[in-house]
C-alpha cells in the first residue's frame, strides 16, 4: 500500500497545489459558495498561492509524487538512464515499473555472462583453434568481432527500449501526479484587520472586495494578539484534502505538522478561521481555543441584508488559536495516522 507523506511546500508544487484547491477546496468552501458568483476569484487563488514561499505551507502526497516531479525537472530521461547508477534508477521507478525493470535487468545480466563466457573461450584458444573458430564463425556470421559490434548495437537498442518503457509508464499515469492534501499558512501581525480593510477598498473585483471585508470583520473581533499577548502569529488560510483521501485524518496530521513547523520558526501561536462544520470539528478535536464565533445570519450589510449565504450544514464561523508550545501537541490520542 502506498504511504502518504508530509513536507513543506515549495515553488515547484504551485501547479499541483492550485489543482487541488480547485478540485477539493473551493467547490466545498462555505464562504465561496455563499457569495455570488459562487466561485473563487483569480485574486483569491493568487492570495493563497502567495504564501508558498514563506515556508509555512504543507503538502500531503503519495510516495511517488516527488519521483514524478523530479522526473519532470530533468532535461531528458535518456541522459539519466545512461548514467550507471542502479540505485537511482531503482528508486525512480514505482512498484509496477520496478518489477519489470528487475526482469529486464536480470535477463540482460544473464546474457552478458553468456557473452563473457564466449569471450573467455576465445582467449583460451590456441592460434590454430582460434583460426578454426574464426573460420567457423565467419561461415555462421558469428565472429568475435561481430559479437562485439552486435553487443554495442544491442546496448543502444536496450537503452532506447527502456526509455520508451518509462515514457509509456508516464503516459499511463502510473506515477501519482496529484497531491492528497494541502495546508496554506503564513504570518500575520497586529494591524492585519486594518490592512485587509484597506485592501478591500482598493481592489477592483467586487467579490474579492467583499471577501476581504469579511475577513477584516472577523479579524477585528477575534482579537488574537491581545488574547495571546503576542506580536506575531501564523495563520492557517486554507486546508484541503482530496475527495478520495478523506477519512484518513490527513487534515489533523497536517495541522499537527503545521504547529511543529511554526514552533521551530519561533512563532508562539497559530490561528484558524473555520468556516465549515468539518474544520470546526477538526480544531475542537485538537483542543484549540475558540476566540470568536458568529452565525452567518448575523453578518449583514447597512440595509440589514445577509451578505453570506453558505449552504447547509454550515451555519457559523469560528476563530481558533493555539500556542505552539502546548504540551498536548505531540499527543496523538486515538487519532489514526495514515
Amino acid at each position: 500500500m502506498t504511504n502518504i507523506r508530509l513536507r513543506i511546500a515549495i515553488e515547484s508544487d504551485r501547479d499541483a497545489i492550485l489543482k487541488l484547491l480547485r478540485s477539493s477546496f473551493y467547490p466545498y468552501e462555505p464562504t465561496t459558495l455563499g457569495l455570488e458568483p459562487f466561485q473563487q476569484t483569480e485574486e483569491d487563488e493568487q492570495f493563497l498561492l502567495s504564501w508558498i514561499n514563506y515556508g509555512t505551507c504543507i503538502i500531503a502526497y503519495y510516495d511517488d509524487y516527488d519521483v514524478y516531479y523530479n522526473h519532470k525537472k530533468q532535461e531528458s530521461y535518456t541522459k539519466i538512464y545512461g548514467n550507471n547508477n542502479e540505485d537511482f534508477k531503482m528508486n525512480f521507478l514505482n512498484h509496477e515499473a520496478r518489477n519489470q525493470h528487475n526482469k529486464e535487468y536480470h535477463y540482460n545480466k544473464h546474457e552478458m555472462q553468456k557473452q563473457q563466457q564466449i569471450k573467455g573461450q576465445n582467449i583460451k584458444c590456441n592460434s590454430n583453434q582460434r583460426n578454426q573458430y574464426d573460420c567457423s564463425a565467419d561461415d555462421n556470421d558469428n565472429s568475435y568481432h561481430h559479437h562485439q559490434n552486435t553487443n554495442i548495437i544491442e546496448e543502444q537498442q536496450q537503452k532506447q527500449t527502456n526509455t520508451l518503457n518509462v515514457n509509456q509508464i508516464l503516459n499511463q499515469n502510473i506515477f501519482t501526479k496529484e497531491l492528497v492534501g494541502v495546508l496554506i499558512g503564513g504570518p500575520k501581525y497586529p494591524g492585519e484587520a486594518k490592512h485587509l480593510l484597506d485592501e478591500s477598498n482598493s481592489v477592483k473585483n467586487l467579490t474579492w472586495s467583499k471577501m476581504l471585508k469579511f475577513l477584516s470583520y472577523i479579524e477585528f473581533r477575534s482579537n488574537v494578539f491581545e488574547y495571546f499577548n503576542c506580536q506575531s502569529v501564523i495563520h492557517c488560510h486554507a486546508i484541503a484534502v482530496h475527495q478520495n483521501a478523506r477519512g484518513k485524518s490527513i487534515g489533523i496530521k497536517m495541522i499537527k505538522e503545521f504547529i511543529k513547523i511554526c514552533k521551530n520558526l519561533k512563532y508562539p501561536v497559530i490561528t484558524l478561521d473555520c468556516t465549515s462544520v468539518y474544520s470546526i470539528k477538526l480544531c475542537e478535536k485538537l483542543n484549540m481555543v475558540c476566540l470568536y464565533e458568529m452565525e452567518y445570519t448575523d453578518y449583514i450589510d447597512e440595509h440589514g441584508e445577509q451578505i453570506l449565504r453558505p449552504p447547509l450544514p454550515h451555519k457559523l464561523i469560528k476563530c481558533f488559536g493555539k500556542r505552539t508550545d502546548d504540551d498536548d501537541i505531540n499527543n496523538e490520542n486515538d487519532i489514526k495516522i495514515f
